[in-house]
């Protein structure tokens, strides 16, 4: 896949067919390998390994890795709001896991400030907060520095 497409022509797609959610999702991972094409492997702005919790809204989230679950459950992520746990497949690779605890973020965001959030405004907010992950270079240090 190559990366003809600018990140703004991708979200007016998604935005001309919010009501489409395979195109979103069509949209999601092209960016997605994009950003991972960008930032993953070993090459300068390798992603680091996700953190063992994030904390939002004052609840600690702990970040478990699960294996299978893309193929046990059909999805790469969830989240569980009573037990602030969520899990993500370890099989992906760590662009895919950044992009999914993205995604569970909105999640949790939405959750908690009870938006009412579709999943297709979900996967398109997730877009663009993974945007801003990948624009800042995530590293181990930056991690630390906010407390995740």
């Amino acid at each position: 896949m190559d990366s003809k497409f600018t990140d703004a022509a991708i979200y007016n797609i998604q935005h001309r067919y919010a009501h489409d959610y395979d195109i979103i999702k069509l949209c999601d991972d092209y960016l997605l390998h994009k950003h991972a094409q960008r930032n993953g492997g070993a090459a300068k702005g390798a992603w680091p390994a996700l953190p063992k919790s994030v904390t939002l809204f004052g609840q600690e989230y702990q970040i478990e890795l699960v294996q299978e679950l893309a193929a046990a459950e059909n999805e790469y992520a969830n989240v569980n709001f009573y037990r602030h746990l969520i899990q993500i497949d370890a099989a992906c690779d760590l662009a895919v896991q950044w992009s999914s605890l993205c995604h569970e973020v909105v999640h949790i965001i939405d959750h908690h400030l009870m938006l009412s959030l579709d999943e297709p405004a979900t996967c398109r907010i997730a877009s663009g907060l993974f945007e801003f992950v990948a624009q800042l270079g995530v590293t181990a240090e930056l991690i630390e520095g906010i407390g995740c």
